[in-house]
Order: C-alpha cells, then structure tokens, then sequence
C-alpha cells in the first residue's frame, strides 16, 4: 500500500481523537488491532519485509514529498511515509506524540521472550530502522499482497 491504513476498527485511533488527522495521515493501531486491519488478499508486513525495503531504500526515498516538519522526502520509492505519530496508551489520559516528526509501522513479528513486543519501521526525519516496539504503542499500518 501506498498510505497509512485507515480501517476503523475497536483499538485504532486518529491523532489527536481528530477524524481529519484520520483522513490525512490514516489510523493508528495497537499491534492486536494491527494483525487483523488489512483487509482479505492483504498481510502485515514481517519485519524482514522492512529490512528488505530498507537496504533498497533510504529514509528520503521513503518519505512523502510534503508534511514533514524537519525535511520531507522524494517518495522515489513510492512507499509516500506519512509522518503519523503514535500514541501512548500508558499515560492518563493516553498521549499523542510525533506527529510530523515521525513514521511507525507494525510488523506481524514479535520476538520471542521480548519484554517490549513486536518488531516495527521506525522512519525518523534523516533515518530509518526496524526495531523493538513496545505494546503500549498505536502505530501506523501499511499491508502487503499476500
């Protein structure tokens, strides 16, 4: 896909609890939510799917051409990374953060014995990497053909 997914479902939010935010940078999940959003013919991208589209690809050609506080990219890739944000459902109220700064994406992989969770992309204003991310996030989507 080439946008944040924006399914509703019970555990996905907009920034903000804004719908505009919905329509511009797509929902965000938790990782449960995530693993059953993409819609039938779709899958959760695994987290070598991202090391793959990272060693052909840099944060720049990832990035969309515009919405981007520090730097937007050349989207040469296609991928059009929104800077979505997350949210933090451990604080109280929960907390959104990031937005225009940041990219994340789950991944269908979770590391077995990790005390943080699933593996996601993390596309930040000049770098990109696939790591750890903690459970307590709701992240972006993009699926994959099965």
């Amino acid at each position: 896909m080439a946008e944040n997914l924006n399914y509703a479902s019970d555990n996905s939010y907009c920034y903000d609890d804004d719908p505009a935010n919905c329509k511009k940078y797509g929902r965000l999940y938790t990782w449960a939510a995530a693993k059953k959003a993409c819609p039938g013919g779709w899958v959760l991208p695994n987290d070598e799917d991202f090391r793959t589209l990272l060693r052909n690809n840099d944060a720049s050609t990832l990035k969309s051409t515009t919405g981007w506080q520090s730097g937007n990219g050349t989207n040469t890739s296609k991928f059009n990374a929104f800077p979505g944000g997350d949210r933090n459902s451990r604080t109280t109220p929960a907390s959104y953060g990031n937005l225009s700064t940041a990219a994340y994406f789950w991944s269908s992989v979770e590391e077995e014995g990790s005390i943080t969770g699933p593996y996601g992309l993390r596309l930040g204003t000049s770098d990109a990497s696939v790591e750890e991310m903690a459970t307590f996030l709701q992240l972006s989507v993009r699926c994959i053909k099965e």
